[in-house]
């Protein structure tokens, strides 16, 4: 933007137009905001990507257009947004936030119990599924709703949980 207002103050032809850069930045982004957009197990993905890629262009180009104040206010509107509305899908939408967990555990008697505890201790609720008692180990099967950050948080302590062998996620 800088350069395309610098090569327009040069123009000795005639009159400049500095927007034609800006016009070619915001169709470009959009043409690669485009292929962040999918369609996934019947819904939509990546609109919140291409929306702050072309967003984040906008930003670029009002800084080089010395437009600092504005680019410094986009760019703080832009980070809450994100920040609030993505705590606010979390809340909202916790029911799309599920996955099913198979566990390979060790067989004793209070694994279980302790699997439960930290599920309990990240606010994560799990529905039980399959549980089966073998010789060697137990195979559980749970499903989990919560959002996705607690969700995480509890799995990876799972994963490195005494007695626990094996977590495998299934979206």
């Amino acid at each position: 933007m800088d350069i395309s207002i610098t090569v327009s103050g040069l123009a000795t032809a005639g009159p400049a137009d500095p927007g034609r850069i800006a016009a070619q930045v915001v169709s470009g982004i959009g043409f690669i905001g485009a292929g962040t957009i999918l369609v996934a197990r019947g819904s939509v993905v990546g609109l919140t990507t291409a929306a702050t890629l072309w967003v984040v262009a906008a930003i670029g180009l009002a800084v080089g257009s010395h437009a600092y104040v504005e680019a410094v206010g986009t760019a703080v509107l832009v980070v809450l947004t994100l920040l609030i509305l993505g705590r606010l899908d979390d809340f909202l939408f916790a029911r799309r936030t599920e996955s099913r967990i198979e566990l390979v555990l060790e067989p004793s008697d209070s694994i279980v119990e302790d699997v439960l505890g930290i599920l309990k201790k990240h606010k994560v609720k799990a529905r039980p599924g399959k549980f089966e008692k073998q010789s060697t180990c137990y195979e559980i099967s749970l499903e989990l709703h919560s959002p996705a950050a607690r969700r995480l948080a509890a799995l990876n302590e799972l994963a490195t949980a005494e007695g626990v062998r094996k977590v495998t996620v299934h979206s």
